[in-house]
């Protein structure tokens, strides 16, 4: 069996495109190195991001999360067992900031704006389902590479 977390967090600093491109660098070289998969999805400051793997590796990077001074208020919204990755083939796929996707998140939060504290662990699951049919339905699927042209 297979583990995943998905976890919130708000960001310390406003980031940029240049930063959020340096965050998903270093964890498509860390990820890969340990056999984790996931994706992030960053808005207003804050993140929700999906990782899942081995669980030795998926507990050492929460523990390692744990401990980024680029984040604060990290609050685990789902920790499940699950038999197949959801995000085979990304190391780390940053979800772009975009209606499509935007409005998917919407769809499955209490919130009028991107909130993922106040989510259900079945709520953030139902969102990433959602999120695989929108990629899979696109030209550049889970099966292929991350949305944005990410080195690694």
């Amino acid at each position: 069996m297979l583990t995943q977390i998905t976890y919130a967090s708000r960001a310390i600093q406003n980031l940029n495109e240049e930063d959020l491109s340096l965050i998903v660098s270093s964890s498509l070289r860390n990820n890969a190195l340990h056999g984790l998969t996931g994706a992030l999805y960053h808005a207003h400051g804050t993140f929700l991001q999906y990782f899942e793997g081995e669980p030795l590796p998926v507990n050492r990077l929460y523990q390692n999360l744990l401990k980024d001074e680029r984040h604060s208020q990290l609050k685990i919204v789902s920790v499940n067992e699950i038999a197949q990755r959801r995000f085979p083939t990304w190391a780390m796929g940053l979800l772009p900031y975009e209606s499509d996707i935007s409005q998917l998140f919407l769809t499955h939060s209490k919130m009028a704006q991107f909130s993922p504290f106040s989510m259900t662990a079945s709520n953030v699951n139902e969102f990433f389902n959602e999120v695989v049919k929108y990629l899979s339905s696109k030209e550049c699927s889970i099966n292929a590479r991350p949305i944005l042209p990410l080195a690694g």
